[in-house]
């Protein structure tokens, strides 16, 4: 009886420090880890919300002064062919969607985005897809539909489907006045 209660001692104390061993070798190091990630990914945050303001700067003082790139295709039907400078933003699809639905995920992107281009002016936001059929053009219909559901006006939104861009990519055109 007394060999039974030195082995279960012996156990009890190898359980104690396995646990501590794991607490301060594998828990303490890696809440450490984390908390360093959130301060950079919050750090992050804010640099590429300020790189944004200060391109959208950039192209709205510049936007009055010169016209850019021609384009072919333009969606407002002006018979110019000239398109004014716009600033481009480009997401991953399988960020944005799961099959033909936006996620959840793709949801917080967009009203992310939306909210911050909504106090700005601008003419037109089209929203562009590299793939022509059908899914692509449900995706980027369901884009549309969730930014006007958020707060953008109609006829202010577009949706495209070119083969201009990156395939299986996202991009967001933000044309200014």
């Amino acid at each position: 009886m007394k060999a039974f209660t030195w082995f279960l001692l012996f156990v009890l104390m190898l359980v104690a420090a396995t646990g501590y061993y794991i607490y301060r070798y594998v828990y303490i190091p890696k809440s450490i880890m984390l908390a360093r990630l959130q301060d950079e990914n919050l750090k992050l945050k804010y640099d590429i919300k300020d790189m944004v303001n200060r391109a959208y700067e950039t192209c709205q003082k510049s936007v009055n002064l010169k016209e850019s790139q021609t384009d072919s295709t333009e969606d407002n039907g002006s018979d110019s062919g000239k398109s004014i400078e716009h600033i481009t933003f480009s997401f991953a699809i399988r960020d944005l969607f799961r099959k033909n639905n936006l996620s959840t995920r793709g949801k917080e992107i967009v009203k992310e985005f939306y909210s911050n281009i909504k106090d700005r002016k601008f003419d037109s936001l089209r929203v562009i897809i590299n793939r022509k059929n059908h899914s692509a053009a449900r995706k980027v219909l369901n884009i549309k539909k969730y930014l006007v559901s958020l707060g953008l006006e109609k006829d202010r939104v577009w949706a495209r489907l070119s083969k201009d861009i990156t395939k299986d990519s996202v991009v967001f055109r933000i044309y200014g006045r």
